[in-house]
Parts: structure tokens; sequence; C-alpha cells
């Protein structure tokens, strides 16, 4: 369990010295806040690639996983718990998931046997757990069946709404002016336009209007002597809110700006006044990330502070005022636009060439990110509901669930910054419980996860080194224990579907030996996490008829990403390393670990020029050579081959599209020497990758052997990968000398997406419902991205595009493109 005690933010250092100056409680106030602020918490974003699925159909998602505080890629998080639940919550479906660089994607399959019916995909960590408010993902969607009259499915409700009048701060105080907003919605969460009225003893005294998303505000004078209703006309019915909270005493918050100030108004009554004149307050604003706090004395019925707009963060910033002595009296968010790190829709550019079509993608200010594409067809009824900028500037910070997200984020006028407003005012909440999340006495449970954990107990204490082998994402580890040691750990491992962890251990001889264990690992099941409230059909704008259109059969289906591969033999770990490999793989069986007799023939036969030289000379030849010791790996017994100790081994591409020595990776380690290469046994040679692409990352800034434009132009260096196996010797074969160990909970492997077959591209329910395209990870290079997709008769298309890039720039587009004629 992993303990982290929080101080509370003011009842434990605040109450304790209530003589203190407000300055001395502005100090506490920073100290705490700075330290609750390093602990990490992460928001997850799904991106659907439609929200309306025919049975048969993919499920295609991709999940983008930041730290809400700096509003950047988690680099930390790996492991991602993705649930498939239907109507009742339920789980359908789930999955571990392997997120790289704060992304990950993957599919859920639907078949014959999917009941139609509503659903939602939920994404979440472990970490997550441990707080009040976890920032997880929960997206709805729906499944039809064309056997089946969906409205039969259920029950149609009489539409019901609830009207609420909120004060602005959360406060109304007799005799004072305040801000009061307005919310309309129905039992789905869903706003509707309409006015309203407000009735004092019976009179009406204002009205005030709601937008399309029944939210709206208007300026009111509480008098807590007397009886008010608020009421909306509606055709259907009369919806009535009877009574407001007034207090006789107390302060209200009340916010405005101008085009350079943020103007903070603390305003009281003279009842209050009576008691409290010269009383200093605080306020404090924060974005999640960083606070500044200011002393406001509390001298007359209006107490302005005035705050330069360039001093707040970009985002959402809340504003929340105190007593001296730690008494928390309200919370106002303000949400700055300005220098917003948004993406501009991108050009997208579309070529046909006979049946397929070449998308070209230009993004300006991107350099390097990651994004998601859907592409549906001209008509459709089915685009999804995400939106990336929403979820994380806006959705943490609120109540319910937010209509029409984009309308906040598409203009930046009057109107936008007015709509925006009144929906922190009508839904805006405090996401610092500042009396329970800071308590003393908080711990967090929950793990921080990176990969699986393996705990080993070893039935006999002789073993000098374990030796865990290479699997498709964890690279080949020794683990070295002292005499008579037996328990040791593994942590790390990313074992995917199938794969068993394999371990062998070496005694005091060398030899290796299988080694008889008691394992237990963590994770070792999918946790549980409260779901959100259940999802409605309410994104569902109608019923469709979908009685013609029929999904082929998966074994029709054709792949978005087909590999192909020389062989149909390999395995499906050898078709992953082949997939994501830059150059050539040579996978090696054992008439190939017999036919080299060492590395520099298997190198002169595949492209290089190898020979050894003096050390003097081959120092030289490498120019300016980063200074430092030079790196040696021993890799089996053999010296087949080996040249004297004081000669190197001198290794050159005859590539003209790569300069310089090669960049050597072993088992995932990268070495700058070719050194490392001599005497390796080429019995025990898993597979050899050959990269003269330039495109690797090893390719890129990792060569130290000098300045690579002074002495080879601006060639890129060549690489080699080996990967080796010290039990993969045909030498030695007449008996496993490795343990494999069962894994309860593994990694998901990276699945393609599979494009439904359609009988017909032209019938009405194709254009409505149907996919043409998904692409769940499309990477963005110098600000471009290009993909090929099938041509299906749509010269118009919508695609809905949605990505992060390292900065923490955002993607979010929602746009038609059309055919380059």
């Amino acid at each position: 369990m992993i303990s982290m005690k929080l101080r509370y933010l003011f009842a434990l250092s605040l109450l304790l010295h209530l003589v203190c100056s407000g300055q001395n409680a502005i100090d506490s106030l920073l100290s705490d806040f700075n330290f609750w602020k390093q602990i990490p918490e992460e928001n997850i974003h799904l991106h659907l690639n439609k929200s309306i699925y025919v049975k048969g159909e993919d499920i295609g998602y991709t999940a983008y996983v930041i730290d809400q505080r700096t509003k950047k890629p988690s680099l930390a998080t790996t492991n991602l718990y993705v649930q498939l639940l239907d109507d009742n919550l339920d789980v359908v479906n789930e999955k571990l998931l392997l997120v790289k660089n704060g992304v990950t994607t993957h599919v859920f399959e639907t078949n014959s046997t999917t009941p139609a019916g509503d659903y939602s995909i939920k994404a979440f960590t472990n970490w997550m757990r441990n707080f009040e408010k976890p920032l997880f993902a929960q997206e709805p969607l729906r499944v039809l069946d064309p056997a089946v009259n969906m409205s039969e499915l259920y029950e149609v409700d009489e539409r019901s709404f609830t009207l609420s009048i909120l004060p602005e701060g959360g406060h109304a105080v007799d005799g004072v002016f305040v801000k009061m907003g307005a919310i309309l919605k129905d039992q789905y969460g869903n706003g509707i336009a309409a006015s309203g009225k407000v009735i004092k003893n019976r009179e009406e005294i204002s009205v005030f209007q709601l937008d399309d998303n029944g939210i709206g505000s208007f300026l009111f004078l509480p008098d807590a002597r007397a009886e008010y209703k608020f009421l909306v006309e509606l055709p259907e019915k009369q919806v009535v809110k009877n009574g407001l909270e007034i207090d006789e005493i107390g302060v209200s918050i009340d916010i405005a700006e101008s085009q350079s100030k943020l103007y903070i108004n603390l305003r009281t009554n003279a009842k209050t006044l009576d008691d409290r004149r010269g009383e200093e307050l605080i306020v404090a604003i924060n974005d999640h990330q960083n606070i500044t706090a200011f002393q406001v004395s509390l001298k007359d019925r209006e107490n302005l502070l005035a705050i330069e707009r360039d001093s707040l963060s970009v985002g959402m910033n809340q504003i929340s005022y105190f007593t001296k002595n730690g008494t928390h009296l309200g919370d106002r968010l303000y949400f700055k636009s300005d220098g917003l790190e948004i993406s501009q829709k991108p050009k997208v550019t579309i070529l046909r060439q006979l049946d397929s079509l070449n998308l070209n993608l230009e993004f300006k200010g991107i350099s390097k990110a990651s994004s998601s594409v859907s592409v549906l067809p001209e008509q459709s009824k089915a685009r999804p509901q995400n939106h990336i900028i929403s979820k994380y500037y806006l959705s943490p910070y609120l109540k319910e669930k937010i209509q029409n997200p984009n309308q906040y984020f598409e203009k930046n006028d009057r109107s936008t910054d007015i709509a925006l407003d009144n929906l922190l005012l009508t839904q805006g909440w405090s996401i610092h419980d500042w009396k329970d999340e800071f308590d003393d006495s908080k711990t967090f449970h929950h793990r921080w996860e990176n990969g699986i954990t393996y705990f080993g107990n070893s039935r006999f204490k002789n073993h000098q080194n374990i030796f865990l082998l290479p699997g498709s994402e964890t690279p080949t580890r020794i683990i070295e224990i002292s005499k008579n040691q037996r328990e040791f750990i593994i942590p790390g491992l990313f074992p995917y579907e199938e794969e068993k962890l394999k371990l062998s251990a070496s005694d005091n001889q060398g030899k290796f030996n299988k080694i008889k264990l008691y394992s237990r690992f963590l994770p070792n099941k999918i946790p549980f996490i409260d779901s959100k409230k259940k999802l409605t059909k309410n994104f569902i704008s109608a019923e469709f008829d979908t009685s013609d259109l029929i999904i082929q059969n998966f074994s029709d289906a054709e792949t978005l990403t087909e590999i192909v591969v020389e062989s149909d033999e390999l395995t499906p770990e050898q078709k992953l390393i082949w997939s994501r490999s830059k150059g050539r793989v040579d996978f090696f069986d054992d008439y190939k670990r017999k036919k080299y007799i060492n590395i520099e023939q298997y190198l002169r036969q595949n492209g290089f020029n190898v020979r050894f030289s003096g050390p003097n000379e081959f120092l030289k030849s490498n120019m300016s050579r980063s200074s430092g010791k030079n790196e040696s790996l021993s890799i089996g017994t053999s010296d087949s081959g080996s040249k004297n100790s004081s000669e190197a081994l001198i290794i050159r591409a005859q590539s003209s599209r790569v300069g310089g020595p090669p960049v050597i990776v072993v088992n995932g380690q990268p070495f700058f020497s070719s050194d490392v290469l001599i005497g390796l046994d080429m019995s025990l040679i898993d597979y050899i990758e050959i990269d003269n692409s330039g495109l690797s990352r090893w390719a890129s800034g990792l060569n130290p052997f000098g300045s690579s434009q002074d002495t080879f132009g601006s060639k890129p260096p060549p690489v080699i990968i080996i990967n080796y196996d010290p039990l993969l010797s045909p030498y030695n074969k007449n008996e496993k000398s490795y343990q494999e160990v069962e894994v309860p909970l593994t990694f998901s492997k990276p699945l393609d997406f599979y494009r439904p077959l359609y009988n017909d591209y032209n019938i009405k329910q194709f254009k409505k419902l149907g996919v043409i395209d998904w692409q769940g990870k499309l990477q963005i290079e110098n600000g471009k991205a290009e993909f090929t997709m099938p041509y299906v008769g749509q010269d118009t298309m919508w695609f809905i595009i949605e990505g992060m890039a390292e900065d923490g720039t955002l993607i979010h587009s929602v746009q038609q493109a059309s055919i380059s004629k």
C-alpha cells in the first residue's frame, strides 16, 4: 500500500493559528498547495471512430492519456484498462492495453451474437482509483441489429425537466446584486431553448432566456423576506422552481473582465459589515498546477480586486475565497482561451487512383504528434461525440455532461465567451474538495503500475543468476542473486496474450538449468472502478431502418493495415517484429545458425564491408568519435573468426543512403562500437534487422561518432539490430533448460481494425451509418500525415480528426473534404 499524507489545506494549519497574519495564511496556503500538486493525476480521453454500429462492425477507439496538471502526454502511464459495458453497466469485454507516449489504440469486435442495444466504453488506470473524482473516460455507443426493431428494446419515457437556479459563487446575499445562472435539463441531460420568468410575491419582476443548451443567466437583487418562484413555459408543460436560499449575512462574488484585466468583486451588505468590517479575506486562483493568493480587506459593500489577465493561466482558472481562519466561502470558474494550444483544422487532400484514395493531411504549427482519424460518409448520422479539448479543459470542472462541446472552441467571439461563462456558472464545481481532498489522514491504496511485476521464489539456493528470455515487449534480463537467496522480483514486464515468461537459472559453472519456481504477479486481474451514472441513449437522434445494411463475415473483411510477409510460417511475435521494422528482418532457424561461421561473414553477404584494423586506424577513421570508455558485451562463447584484442572491427554499409559506422543494438541495448560483435556466437541468434532507412529511432540522435554532417554529410548511420537467446543453440536442444510460467493478466496484442465489407455502398443505410475508414494511430511527422483507403463511391466525406502533440498541443477537427478534381 502506498501511503502519502496530505496536509489539510486550512483546517489543520490556519485554524490552529487564528491570530496569524493574512500574509502567513497565504504562505501556508501556497506551501500546502505546492505539496499537493506534486501528486500526479491522469485524465483519459477516448476517440471512438463513430457512435452507432451495426453488429458485425469493429468498434475502433484510441485512448489519449495526459497528466492533468501539465496538460501534456503522460509518459509514465503504461497500463490502461478498457471495458465494454452494456446498458446496465455490466462488463461485456475488457482488455489491458499498453500505452506508449500517452497513446494506445485497439478495437472491440462485434459479431452475430452481440445483442443490439446501448453500450459504453470505459478506460481507466489503477492509480485513478485513489481519487474521489477520477478523470477516467466513458463514451456511449449503440449497436444495431438489422433483424431487430430497436424501438421495441426501450420503453419510451415521458420527457421530464428540471429547472435549477444557481447564484454566482454559490451564495445569494440579502440586498446584494448577484448574477444568477439558470439551467433547464431533461432526464437525459439535454437542454432546450426556452424563456423564463422570475416571480416575486406572485408578481412577475423579470424574464430570462435559455440558449439551445438550456442555459442562461440574469441579474438579481435577493430579498430574504420575499417568496420567489421561477418558471419556464414549454409547449408540453410548465416547469417550476419554487423558492431560493438567501443568506442574511455573507459575501458573494462577481467577476468581470476587460481586454487586459480580470475584476473580482467581493460584495456584501451592511449587516455583514457591522460585524466583520476590515476583516482580511483570501482570494486564491489556481489552474490545477499553479496557485496565487491575494488579500482583500472587507471594508465596503463592494471590494474590488483587479488582476492582469496575462498573469492568469491559459484554460481553466478556479477562483476560491476564504476567511483568514480557513472557512471556505465559495468558488467561481473563469476560462481564459487566449493562447490555448489548439491546432488549426488540417488541410485534407484526397487523390483518387482507380479504386483507392490517397489521403494527405497537413497540420499547421505541429511538428510531431499522434492522431486518430475517422472517415464517414457525407450523410452520416453516426459521427462520434468525443471532443478531446473539452475532455481535458472543461469536463474535469463541470458537474454534468457538456452538450455540444464544439461550440465553445469553434469560434473566438463575444457570444461564445458569454455562452461558456454561463456554462461555468451553472455546471461548474470545485475540482478541489477543500475539506476532504486535503485530509491529513488520506492514503493512496492503489499503486502506480508500470507493466506487470513478477515475484519469484525458487525452491533451491544454489543459483547464481536468473535469466529471463526476451518477449515481444520485454528484453532479455539477467537477475543477479546472492548466495542462499530464493526470492527475486522482476518489474516492468509487458507480456502479450498467450505469451509465457521463460526463466532459466545458471549455476556456478555458468550452465543454464530449468528452475522450479513459486510465482506471483501484480497486477493479476483487471481492477474495479465505480462507473459514472448510467449513460442514456440521448445521443441517438432517431431510429434507423437497418434491414438492408448487411455486414459480411470477417473472414471476407479487408484489413486496414495489410501485413505482407515472405513466409506463412512466421509466429505472431515474429509478425509483430516484422511489422514494426523500418528495415529488413532476417529470422534465424537452425539451418541459418549453422550456416554462418561468424557475424563478419553474415554482414559481408548482407550489404556491408567488414575488416579488422589496428585501434589507431579505427579511431582515426571515426574522426570525432566522442570520448569515453569503450563499450563491450560478452555474447556467447564462440571465438570463431575473432582477431587479436589489439585490433578493431570496422564496418561500413555499401548503401549510399547511409554513412559512417553503424549503431549496433543488441537485445534492445545500443552500442556505438562495432567491437561488441567480435566473437558473437551465431548459434544463439534469434533475428537480425538491418535498417538503412534512417527512420529508426536508433539512427536519430543516438550515434555518438562525432559530427555526422562534417564527416559523412547529412546521411544517417546504418543500424544493425541483433536479438539473441542463449537457449536457441541447435547444439543444445535435447531438453528445455528453462521454465515456462503462465501469466494471469497479459496485454492485448496490437490488433488491426477491419474495415467491414457492406453488401451495397449506394443504399441510404450505408450513407447514414457506414464507416469508410479508421486510422487509430496515425503518426504526424513534420506536420504531415498520409494514408490510403478504398474508394466506395463517396466523393465527399466527413473527417473526424483528434490527436495530441508531444508539447501538449491538441488536435480536434470535424470537417468535410472532397476528392480533388
